[in-house]
C-alpha cells in the first residue's frame, strides 16, 4: 500500500484525491488482523518534506503500529513537463526551491523514453541509509528499487511470483536486474 507520510495535510497537498492516512492505516490494521502480511510503498519520497527524519519516523511509527514490517522506497523523479506545474508549498518548504537545489542529477532515456531529474545520487544514498535506520528502529525493513535508482540500487522492487510455494529468483523478495524474468501463472 502506498504510504509516504503520516501527515494528512501533506497527503492532501501531494495526493488530494487519494485515501486519507487514517483510511490507509485502518486498511493495514484490518489486513494484518486477518493474517495478511502487508508492505508499504514509500514512493514518491519528496526531498526535505517526506524524507525529513522527524516526519519519516512518524510514518514508520504509524506503519509499524499497524503491522507493517517491510517496505520499498524511492524518490520522486521529475520530467521536464512537470516542473513548471509543481508550485506547492508546506510551511517553510517550497517545491520550486527544492527542485532547483536538490533535483540536480539527470537520467537520460528513463525507461527508454524522456530524460528525468532526480535528487543527486549522493543525496539519495545518504538519505536512504538514514531512512533505513529509522525504519529498523521501528521494526520495518526498507528496500530500494533500481527502477528509479539504477545508480544506487541493484534490487528491483517488484514482488516475485510464487511457483509451487517457492519464490523465483535467488535473492528472496527482491531480485537483481539479471533475474528480471517474470513467470506469470494463469488458472
Amino acid at each position: 500500500m502506498g504510504l509516504t507520510t503520516a501527515d494528512d495535510a501533506i497527503r492532501r497537498l501531494m495526493e488530494p484525491s487519494a485515501s486519507s492516512i487514517s483510511e490507509r492505516l485502518d486498511t493495514l490494521r484490518n489486513l494484518h488482523a486477518s493474517g495478511v502480511s502487508c508492505e508499504i510503498r514509500m514512493d514518491p519520497l519528496i526531498p526535505e518534506l517526506t524524507d525529513d527524519a522527524g516526519r519519516f519516523a512518524e510514518t514508520m511509527q504509524a506503519a509499524s503500529a499497524h503491522g507493517v514490517r517491510k517496505g520499498v522506497m524511492s524518490y520522486l523523479f521529475l520530467r521536464r513537463g512537470n516542473v513548471g506545474r509543481l508550485s506547492v508549498g508546506h510551511g517553510e518548504w517550497d517545491f520550486r526551491k527544492t527542485a532547483t537545489e536538490v533535483f540536480t542529477q539527470k537520467i537520460e532515456h528513463y525507461c527508454g523514453n524522456n530524460d528525468i531529474r532526480v535528487p543527486h545520487s549522493e543525496y539519495r544514498r545518504q538519505k536512504y541509509r538514514e531512512l533505513q535506520e529509522i525504519g529498523v528502529a521501528h521494526g520495518i525493513t526498507l528496500g530500494l528499487c533500481s527502477c528509479k535508482n539504477p545508480d544506487v540500487a541493484e534490487a528491483c522492487c517488484h514482488p516475485l511470483p510464487q511457483e509451487s510455494g517457492k519464490a523465483l529468483g535467488k535473492s528472496g523478495n527482491l531480485f537483481t536486474p539479471k533475474e528480471r524474468t517474470i513467470h506469470v501463472q494463469t488458472d
